[in-house]
């Protein structure tokens, strides 16, 4: 975010909770702060009424746009079967998982169709076959929908309307459609479950109720309104700043629960994926003068290694969206920086998939982190293990209080370097009285609210 950086768009997940501060004004700006705030806009994106830019992943923001697709060519037809994936994938991201590289599974097994082993156990193949079957037939419900009526569902309840009827030559309305035919592994009653754990999952008390929480405005002027509801897509996250030369995204995690924040970061991060080429090229952001930088606090606690779930979560899981990304990300020349507690006790995929340089800290008599050490420069061998030694003894021997970090440089054939860091945030940040929520307590010093109301009362003064 530095003036000669060319780095244009930052986006950050906190996981945690602990970077609400950046952005926030200090009560004596000084003139560093000032020109920080004048050249970037930092933005709060919350899933808490009162703080920030309210987001939701509910899918149904998509609906106008997918209603306002033309649909009478064959060619129309098919663009609009495309674009509906992404809100099919979004709306059933809490029953069924989409690996990054293709295929699905399910994550709730109660379905009729479902049948367990001799040993109580569901094969894979079961799973993926009925995860793809009724992805195929939400989707079928929405070109039914669209072909009929040259709309779609604009709400949950009305699209599981839509779903209880999937097979009839109508729609919910009894106006005439043609029905959809079910794959043969699914029948209705696997519809009509998936049509009862989306209003279980989404409600407002239900276990993803807080992410889907329907939008009620959208973003025009880099000036959300703390009381309203913003759709959070990758193409807002992507988008240049109205008034600033830069954007800064902080997708605040810290107020929901370990599976809410694994859904959020999956879909957002699958939803990044698929818009970060144009946004690359639009931008020009290369490998020597990237554009966009992706920020991932506390990533350990997404995609910790755990051997009895290993496998699943190497395919289906956070570790795979996030390795699949490191990937892509690479070869558009968009920074990715990781930062965790340990970074040893990472999932295999991710260790695997982490090629730039690496900054280990001082361990405080933790050993797993050598478990990346390993990872990168392979199992020992004869004759290999003095690079391996040199790298360990360099970080045991870090002092705690300097703030040195070993650099593994990418080159693996290249020497580690020692790296002290003067940390910034202390230039032009002030935490104030910080707190994962926003309460009547801390309302008037909490990072999040004094950013919004010193930006709105900058846009007023511009107006």
């Amino acid at each position: 975010l530095s003036p000669t950086c060319p780095v244009k768009l930052v986006v950050t997940f906190d996981i945690a909770g602990e970077l609400g501060q950046i952005g926030a004004p200090q009560d004596e700006p000084s003139d560093v702060s000032r020109e920080f705030e004048a050249r970037v806009y930092t933005n709060h994106c919350t899933f808490s009424a009162g703080a920030g830019q309210n987001s939701s992943l509910n899918p149904f923001s998509m609906a106008a746009q997918l209603k306002a697709l033309p649909y009478d060519t064959a060619a129309e037809q098919q663009i609009f079967a495309r674009e509906a994936s992404p809100f099919v994938e979004l709306l059933l991201a809490p029953v069924i998982r989409a690996a990054p590289t293709g295929g699905r599974t399910l994550f709730n097994l109660n379905f009729p169709s479902v049948s367990s082993t001799a040993f109580g156990t569901v094969t894979a193949d079961t799973k993926q076959t009925v995860a793809n079957a009724l992805f195929q037939a939400v989707k079928g419900v929405l070109i039914k929908c669209k072909a009929a009526s040259g709309g779609v569902p604009r709400s949950l309840d009305d699209l599981c309307a839509e779903l209880r009827c999937a097979t009839e030559p109508q729609l919910s309305s009894g106006a005439g459609a043609r029905g959809f035919k079910l794959h043969p592994t699914i029948k209705l009653g696997d519809i009509e479950h998936l049509a009862e754990l989306l209003e279980y999952y989404m409600q407002p008390g239900g276990e993803f109720g807080v992410l889907y929480v329907p939008a009620t405005a959208t973003v025009e002027n880099d000036n959300p309104d703390a009381d309203s509801v913003y759709p959070l897509t990758a193409k807002e996250l992507l988008r240049d700043p109205v008034h600033e030369k830069k954007k800064h995204s902080i997708i605040s995690l810290a107020n929901l629960d370990e599976q809410q924040k694994t859904l959020a970061v999956r879909q957002i991060l699958h939803s990044l994926e698929r818009e970060l080429p144009t946004a690359a090229g639009r931008l020009g952001s290369k490998q020597n003068a990237p554009k966009i930088a992706i920020v991932i606090d506390e990533v350990g606690a997404l995609c910790p290694y755990d051997p009895r779930n290993a496998a699943n979560e190497g395919k289906h899981g956070a570790s795979a969206y996030i390795a699949q990304f490191l990937n892509l990300c690479r070869k558009y020349g968009i920074i990715v920086l990781l930062s965790t507690q340990c970074v040893g006790q990472l999932h295999p995929v991710v260790r695997t998939a982490i090629g730039g340089p690496v900054f280990l800290g001082y361990p405080g008599g933790r050993e797993k982190w050598k478990n990346f050490v390993d990872t990168r420069y392979g199992a020992d061998k004869k004759g290999d293990k003095s690079c391996k030694k040199e790298i360990i003894s360099g970080v045991v021997g870090l002092e705690k209080g300097k703030h040195e970090f070993v650099l593994l440089p990418p080159d693996k054939t290249k020497p580690h370097e020692v790296a002290t860091f003067d940390l910034p945030i202390h230039k032009h940040q002030d935490a104030g009285v910080f707190g994962r929520d926003v309460t009547a307590a801390n309302r008037d010093k909490h990072p999040i609210v004094r950013t919004d109301e010193t930006r709105r009362a900058k846009r007023a003064r511009v107006a």
